[in-house]
């Protein structure tokens, strides 16, 4: 692209990503694979928990049709209410005040757009 931009329009759709829709047998067993690619030995390792991320809150919204049945199949209990939450990191903190700019202004700071937007 000759170090240019990319030109891109707003087309104002929406993406929802379900990547960690599965069930909670299925996400640890992904837990165990990345200790094994980090090093670490499942066998002695803690359990894995799900804990609270930065920013999540509850999805208020409704599912495309053709999600729903995927959705269903996979669902388990889970409040993030009472789930614990990640420590307190330099990075969760960015995080945390990057989350409170964007919906304050609708601005993210520090986010990364390979991109330029035209009309």
């Amino acid at each position: 692209m000759n170090g240019r931009l990319l030109r891109a329009v707003d087309s104002r759709a929406r993406v929802l990503h379900y990547g960690y829709v599965r069930s909670r047998e299925a996400l640890s067993a992904k837990m165990e694979m990345v200790q094994m690619w980090k090093g670490e030995d499942p066998d002695t390792a803690e359990a894995w928990e799900f804990a609270r991320p930065p920013g999540l809150r509850p999805f208020r919204g409704t599912h495309p049709a053709v999600a729903q049945p995927w959705i269903d199949a996979r669902s388990w209990p889970f409040d993030p209410a009472t789930a614990r939450s990640e420590p307190l990191t330099v990075k969760t903190l960015r995080y945390r005040a990057s989350n409170l700019i964007e919906r304050a202004t609708g601005w993210r700071p520090l986010e990364h757009r390979p991109f330029q937007l035209v009309d």
